[in-house]
């Protein structure tokens, strides 16, 4: 059992290794006229490997071979002579490419002496620029060349065909780099208005929000300018009260003290009156009971009289006197009334005016101190925003460096050469050595790429590097 399992596991090794198309195998034909095809697929651009590739080959409409490319992209098939092939080359995600090859007109003595084909096959990925009605001709053609006894490519067909592949590949990859140069300036284009676009946005609210505080300190002082007017307007009113208070109080007093006068004067008047009613009635009485003395009760009378009123001018003088001095205190005690108002009424103003400007000024500080907040609250995150924007800006700087090391190291890469084949040798016929192919077709192929400043256009340019390889056709 555990024999059968080795053996077929090295068989399937075995046939996975050799990539042997499906049709006449070369062990099998080993010993008849005929020519073996060998080749290796890779990537044209990188050099890549690829397996899997479908190989078929067809003659007269059929097909008479057809399999896939091993892990090491290898292939092999077997040709006939006097045939003419067609041999197709394709991948899921590659263009496809035929090449044809015509083994008729060698003659039948010289067929063991024709040595048998190593070719080097290279496809590449669709492209928006590559002219797939070119790609869809044969890109090789090998024929016979009797000088030589060689099939090898037919030159004034294969070179000018493999030469518009080759300047369309190459005119391909400069037009995808000047397009991926294209959408990396749009990107930094995108990038720096984006930025310039936020730093409108926060110059635009820090305006608006300096507009703002502007708008607020405004307000403040109206409001302060409004309620000192206001204050000033109840202090004018206050006064302009109690003046007219003071007047009315003195203009009551002054009538007061007017009637009182009146007052006094009438009944000073009524008793005087009264008093020289009741003296004419005495003199009368007088007159009746004393007619005799009457010339000395006269004089006396008379003398009496002036005595009287002496005294009563006295009298009247003294009275007049202590009136005006009780006014005069009067008018003092009212003076110092008045004096001690007004001072009251200074003093509450003053405390008045102490407690509201004591008030303004801490509605004053609170609001400085609130716009001084909000000030360092916006300077902070201007400044978080500054920081965010230049954390940003190095981040694009460091991708897009990291974007420059990566193209320059791609350019510094060198395209592989192809593994050079070594020569082969077929079966013996007639004890002669069958020769190596002696013939191969060498072009012209970027190997890399040298990249410059051009200090004109002030940006870095990259010039192709060509060098002669020599290459099976493909």
């Amino acid at each position: 059992m555990l024999k059968i399992k080795l053996f077929l596991l090295f068989f399937i090794v075995s046939y996975a290794c050799s990539a042997q198309m499906k049709g006449e195998k070369q062990k099998d034909v080993m010993n008849e006229d005929n020519l073996f095809l060998r080749g290796e697929i890779t990537e044209y651009f990188e050099g890549d490997l690829l397996p899997g590739t479908v190989v078929k080959a067809t003659s007269d409409g059929k097909v008479v071979a057809q399999g896939a490319s091993d892990s090491e992209g290898r292939f092999e098939l077997v040709l006939h002579f006097d045939k003419q092939y067609q041999i197709s080359f394709s991948r899921g995600g590659f263009v496809s490419k035929k090449m044809t090859i015509d083994t008729r007109g060698v003659p039948d003595h010289k067929h063991y002496k024709c040595p048998d084909m190593d070719i080097e096959i290279t496809l590449f990925k669709p492209m928006k620029c590559v002219d797939m009605g070119l790609m869809a001709k044969p890109v090789g053609r090998f024929v016979y060349f009797p000088k030589k006894n060689v099939i090898d490519a037919d030159m004034d067909y294969s070179g000018p065909i493999l030469a518009s592949v080759n300047d369309m590949l190459n005119d391909c990859v400069e037009q995808l780099e000047e397009e991926t140069r294209d959408e990396e300036r749009k990107k930094e284009e995108e990038v720096a208005k984006a930025a310039e676009l936020a730093e409108q946005k926060r110059l635009e609210e820090e305006r608006v929000k300096e507009e703002a505080r502007r708008k607020e300190e405004e307000a403040a002082k109206a409001a302060a300018l409004a309620e000192k007017k206001r204050l000033e307007e109840e202090k004018n009113r206050e006064e302009a009260e109690q003046k007219r208070l003071a007047e009315e109080a003195k203009a009551a007093e002054l009538e007061e003290q007017k009637r009182l006068a009146e007052e006094e004067k009438r009944k000073q008047e009524e008793a005087k009156a009264a008093e020289l009613a009741e003296q004419k009635k005495l003199e009368e009485k007088k007159a009746q009971e004393k007619t005799k003395a009457a010339e000395l009760e006269e004089q006396k009378r008379l003398a009496e009289e002036a005595k009287r009123k002496q005294e009563e001018a006295k009298a009247a003088e003294l009275a007049e006197q202590k009136k005006l001095e009780g006014e005069k205190a009067k008018e003092e005690a009212k003076a110092a009334e008045l004096e001690e108002q007004k001072r009251l009424v200074e003093e509450k103003t003053k405390s008045d005016e102490l407690a509201n400007q004591k008030q303004l000024e801490g509605e004053v500080k609170r609001k400085e101190e609130e716009v001084a907040k909000t000030a360092e609250l916006a300077k902070q995150k201007r400044l978080a925003e500054e920081k965010a924007a230049e954390e940003a800006k190095r981040k694009q700087e460091e991708v897009k460096a990291a974007k420059l090391a990566e193209q320059k190291k791609a350019m510094k890469r060198k395209r592989q050469p192809p593994k050079k084949i070594k020569p082969t040798y077929s079966r013996v016929n007639n004890n002669t050595p069958r020769t190596p192919r002696d013939s191969r077709l060498v072009l012209k192929t970027v190997i890399g790429y040298e990249q410059k400043w051009d200090p004109v256009k002030k940006k870095w340019t990259k010039k192709p590097i060509y060098q002669d390889v020599e290459y099976s056709p493909h």
